[in-house]
């Protein structure tokens, strides 16, 4: 359970295959903490791993290793990384994001009036809905599983927890491979307080549509190659 106030959390398993067989996750992971340094520089920063054995990493403050899980994936590590985190306010984001605005931190004051806070997915929901999640009305969106922030206690955790049993279940029966769609279900069925961020707290700088929309006011960017060049462990 948390025993720090505020901090975020990285999740790196594995090699990158985005950017060269040789680069690490865990750089990627570094680089995106160095960015977000740039306006949070007391920040505390945990990455988990199922590793220790990593190339020298600036300014993640430290890692720890994840527990183990009867499935392999990076989308099950993820999920093990929310439900370990130790800060109380916790934001987690994916590797290859870059923090470009002071305007990252407010979202820790939005924790104050809600419990779980995530950005809408480019595509709103799924079109590989298996028919458990028919009775979602199609108003109510995907978050992205990308930067997602949460008041760390017993009734998010109980999310997390629903959420890696359910996509578990759906990796098993070959049911789904996309995480959203179980996170989109354990958000809908929940009571807790979820707010919805702007996309310019998970701008995904590949869409051309988002690019032009949001020219100057984007806070993170995810999923760039843009200013990602490979990366050698």
């Amino acid at each position: 359970m948390a025993n720090n106030k505020t901090g975020v959390i990285y999740c790196s398993t594995g090699r990158c295959p985005y950017f060269g067989k040789e680069s690490s996750y865990s750089l990627y992971a570094d680089r995106s903490a160095g960015t977000l340094k740039k306006f949070l520089p007391d920040i505390d920063i945990t990455l988990f791993s199922d590793t220790l054995d990593h190339p020298p990493l600036k300014n993640i403050s430290k890692i720890e290793l994840l527990p183990d899980f009867p499935r392999k994936g990076a989308f099950f590590s993820k999920i093990r990384s929310l439900q370990n985190s130790p800060y109380e306010k916790t934001l987690y984001l994916d590797s290859d994001t870059m923090i470009l605005d002071k305007r990252v931190g407010l979202i820790f004051d939005m924790l104050e009036k809600f419990d779980i806070l995530g950005i809408h997915g480019p595509v709103r929901v799924s079109n590989i809905v298996h028919s458990k999640y028919s009775h979602i009305p199609l108003a109510f969106p995907e978050v992205n599983g990308g930067v997602i922030a949460f008041k760390n206690n017993k009734e998010t955790q109980e999310v997390w927890d629903k959420w890696f049993d359910l996509y578990y279940e759906d990796m098993v029966k070959k049911e789904a491979g996309n995480d959203q769609l179980s996170l989109r279900c354990v958000l809908w069925e929940t009571d807790l307080r979820l707010g919805i961020l702007p996309d310019e707290y998970n701008h995904r700088a590949k869409n051309p549509v988002l690019n032009e929309k949001f020219p100057n006011k984007n806070t993170v960017i995810h999923h760039s190659r843009q200013g990602y060049p490979e990366i050698k462990a």
